[in-house]
Protein backbone atom coordinates (compact mmCIF):
# COMPACT_ATOMS: atom_id res chain seq x y z
CA UNK A 1 0.00 0.00 0.00
CA UNK A 2 2.84 2.78 0.85
CA UNK A 3 4.77 1.82 -2.18
CA UNK A 4 1.51 3.01 -4.77
CA UNK A 5 0.93 6.01 -2.11
CA UNK A 6 4.38 7.20 -2.45
CA UNK A 7 4.07 6.53 -5.93
CA UNK A 8 1.24 8.55 -5.76
CA UNK A 9 2.97 11.49 -4.39
CA UNK A 10 5.71 11.82 -6.17
CA UNK A 11 3.93 11.01 -9.65
CA UNK A 12 0.71 12.19 -9.35
CA UNK A 13 -0.99 9.19 -11.13
CA UNK A 14 -4.54 8.55 -9.75
CA UNK A 15 -4.17 5.29 -10.75
CA UNK A 16 -1.66 4.82 -8.30
CA UNK A 17 -3.44 6.53 -5.05
CA UNK A 18 -6.59 4.22 -6.06
CA UNK A 19 -4.51 1.32 -5.58
CA UNK A 20 -2.92 2.26 -2.67
CA UNK A 21 -6.07 3.05 -0.62
CA UNK A 22 -7.84 -0.50 -2.17
CA UNK A 23 -4.66 -2.32 -0.33
CA UNK A 24 -5.09 -0.64 2.60
CA UNK A 25 -9.03 -0.88 2.83
CA UNK A 26 -8.10 -5.35 2.08
CA UNK A 27 -6.20 -4.75 5.45
CA UNK A 28 -8.54 -2.60 7.32
CA UNK A 29 -11.64 -5.03 6.57
CA UNK A 30 -9.72 -8.49 5.91
CA UNK A 31 -6.56 -8.95 8.26
CA UNK A 32 -7.45 -6.28 10.87
CA UNK A 33 -9.89 -6.24 14.35
CA UNK A 34 -9.66 -2.95 15.26
CA UNK A 35 -5.88 -1.90 15.55
CA UNK A 36 -5.14 -6.06 15.95
CA UNK A 37 -3.65 -7.00 12.63
CA UNK A 38 -3.07 -10.92 11.34
CA UNK A 39 -0.37 -11.41 9.21
CA UNK A 40 -1.81 -14.25 7.07
CA UNK A 41 -5.25 -14.48 5.27
CA UNK A 42 -6.78 -17.08 2.62
CA UNK A 43 -10.08 -17.01 1.20
CA UNK A 44 -12.69 -18.81 2.61
CA UNK A 45 -10.27 -19.55 5.71
CA UNK A 46 -10.15 -14.91 6.38
CA UNK A 47 -7.05 -13.92 8.49
CA UNK A 48 -5.13 -15.56 10.70
CA UNK A 49 -1.81 -15.88 13.21
CA UNK A 50 -1.07 -12.50 14.81
CA UNK A 51 1.10 -10.17 12.81
CA UNK A 52 4.94 -9.57 13.88
CA UNK A 53 6.18 -5.86 14.81
CA UNK A 54 7.15 -5.49 10.89
CA UNK A 55 3.50 -6.09 10.01
CA UNK A 56 2.29 -3.24 12.15
CA UNK A 57 5.11 -0.80 11.63
CA UNK A 58 4.44 -1.16 7.65
CA UNK A 59 0.19 -0.79 8.05
CA UNK A 60 1.11 2.37 10.59
CA UNK A 61 3.38 3.97 7.88
CA UNK A 62 1.10 3.24 5.03
CA UNK A 63 -1.74 4.66 7.12
CA UNK A 64 0.09 7.82 7.39
CA UNK A 65 0.99 7.27 3.66
CA UNK A 66 -2.44 7.60 3.21
CA UNK A 67 -3.57 10.34 5.10
CA UNK A 68 -0.72 12.33 3.88
CA UNK A 69 -1.98 11.56 -0.04
CA UNK A 70 -6.05 12.38 0.99
CA UNK A 71 -5.68 14.29 4.15
CA UNK A 72 -8.52 12.00 5.22
CA UNK A 73 -8.76 11.92 8.60
CA UNK A 74 -9.91 8.28 8.67
CA UNK A 75 -6.31 7.26 7.99
CA UNK A 76 -4.85 9.27 10.81
CA UNK A 77 -7.49 7.93 13.60
CA UNK A 78 -6.48 4.48 12.02
CA UNK A 79 -2.61 4.93 12.54
CA UNK A 80 -3.08 6.50 15.63
CA UNK A 81 -5.29 3.83 17.64
CA UNK A 82 -2.89 1.06 15.73
CA UNK A 83 0.12 2.46 17.27
CA UNK A 84 -1.13 2.98 21.07
CA UNK A 85 -2.17 -0.81 20.58
CA UNK A 86 1.73 -1.52 19.79
CA UNK A 87 2.73 0.25 22.74
CA UNK A 88 0.40 -1.47 24.68
CA UNK A 89 0.90 -5.05 23.29
CA UNK A 90 4.68 -4.95 22.26
CA UNK A 91 6.47 -2.13 23.80
CA UNK A 92 9.39 -2.66 26.51
CA UNK A 93 9.59 -0.12 28.24
CA UNK A 94 12.63 -0.78 30.43
CA UNK A 95 15.23 -1.20 27.13
CA UNK A 96 12.87 1.35 25.15
CA UNK A 97 12.27 -0.80 22.11
CA UNK A 98 9.67 -2.76 20.65
CA UNK A 99 9.32 -6.56 21.33
CA UNK A 100 8.97 -8.70 17.74
CA UNK A 101 6.08 -10.60 19.14
CA UNK A 102 2.62 -9.95 20.06
CA UNK A 103 2.32 -9.90 24.07
CA UNK A 104 -0.55 -12.67 24.01
CA UNK A 105 1.54 -14.75 21.81
CA UNK A 106 2.82 -17.84 22.36
CA UNK A 107 5.27 -17.80 25.32
CA UNK A 108 8.92 -18.30 23.82
CA UNK A 109 12.60 -18.92 25.43
CA UNK A 110 13.15 -15.04 25.12
CA UNK A 111 10.90 -12.00 23.29
CA UNK A 112 13.40 -10.71 20.56
CA UNK A 113 13.61 -7.02 18.91
CA UNK A 114 14.73 -7.02 15.93
CA UNK A 115 16.75 -3.61 15.65
CA UNK A 116 18.62 -4.13 12.54
CA UNK A 117 17.34 -2.64 8.90
CA UNK A 118 17.89 -4.76 5.24
CA UNK A 119 16.35 -3.83 2.50
CA UNK A 120 13.49 -2.96 4.32
CA UNK A 121 13.98 -0.90 7.93
CA UNK A 122 13.55 -3.18 10.86
CA UNK A 123 10.34 -2.64 12.72
CA UNK A 124 11.84 -0.81 15.56
CA UNK A 125 12.99 2.00 13.20
CA UNK A 126 10.00 1.91 11.08
CA UNK A 127 8.01 2.49 14.40
CA UNK A 128 10.50 5.00 15.76
CA UNK A 129 10.16 6.70 12.99
CA UNK A 130 6.03 6.73 12.63
CA UNK A 131 6.00 7.42 16.35
CA UNK A 132 7.67 10.69 15.68
CA UNK A 133 5.62 11.69 12.89
CA UNK A 134 2.24 10.33 14.80
CA UNK A 135 3.85 12.40 17.61
CA UNK A 136 4.41 15.24 15.68
CA UNK A 137 0.99 15.51 13.93
CA UNK A 138 -1.14 14.88 17.06
CA UNK A 139 1.07 16.98 19.58
CA UNK A 140 1.57 13.63 21.48
CA UNK A 141 4.91 14.36 23.47
CA UNK A 142 4.93 10.55 24.61
CA UNK A 143 4.89 9.40 21.34
CA UNK A 144 8.03 11.99 20.47
CA UNK A 145 9.66 10.87 23.76
CA UNK A 146 8.99 6.90 22.55
CA UNK A 147 11.05 7.78 19.39
CA UNK A 148 13.35 9.39 21.05
CA UNK A 149 14.19 7.27 23.54
CA UNK A 150 14.54 4.06 21.02
CA UNK A 151 16.91 6.35 18.75
CA UNK A 152 19.19 6.47 22.20
CA UNK A 153 19.02 2.52 22.60
CA UNK A 154 20.67 2.53 19.05
CA UNK A 155 23.02 5.74 18.91
CA UNK A 156 26.07 4.04 20.37
CA UNK A 157 25.87 1.23 17.69
CA UNK A 158 25.05 3.91 14.59
CA UNK A 159 28.68 5.24 14.24
CA UNK A 160 29.62 1.54 13.88
CA UNK A 161 27.08 -0.02 12.19
CA UNK A 162 25.51 1.88 9.39
CA UNK A 163 24.90 -0.07 6.74
CA UNK A 164 22.60 -2.17 9.41
CA UNK A 165 20.86 0.99 10.76
CA UNK A 166 20.56 3.39 8.19
CA UNK A 167 16.74 3.79 9.17
CA UNK A 168 17.95 4.63 12.34
CA UNK A 169 20.62 7.00 10.85
CA UNK A 170 17.67 8.56 8.91
CA UNK A 171 15.33 9.22 12.13
CA UNK A 172 18.90 10.56 13.40
CA UNK A 173 18.71 13.48 10.75
CA UNK A 174 15.06 14.21 11.54
CA UNK A 175 16.28 14.79 15.50
CA UNK A 176 19.57 16.38 14.58
CA UNK A 177 17.55 18.83 11.61
CA UNK A 178 13.75 18.54 13.08
CA UNK A 179 10.71 18.68 10.65
CA UNK A 180 9.22 22.09 10.19
CA UNK A 181 5.45 23.13 10.62
CA UNK A 182 3.99 25.19 7.83
CA UNK A 183 0.29 26.08 9.27
CA UNK A 184 -1.80 28.18 6.45
CA UNK A 185 -4.94 29.77 7.45
CA UNK A 186 -7.08 31.27 5.01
Amino acid sequence: AQGYLDAYRALGEEAYLAAGLRALDFIETEMADGPRLHRVWKAGQGARINGFLEDYAASIAALLAAHQATLAPRWLELAEARMAYVVEQFYDAAAGLFFYTHAQDAPLIARSKEVHDSVLPSGNSSLAHSALSLGQLLHREDWRALAARALSALLPALGRHTGGLAHWAALHLRHVFPDQEITLMG
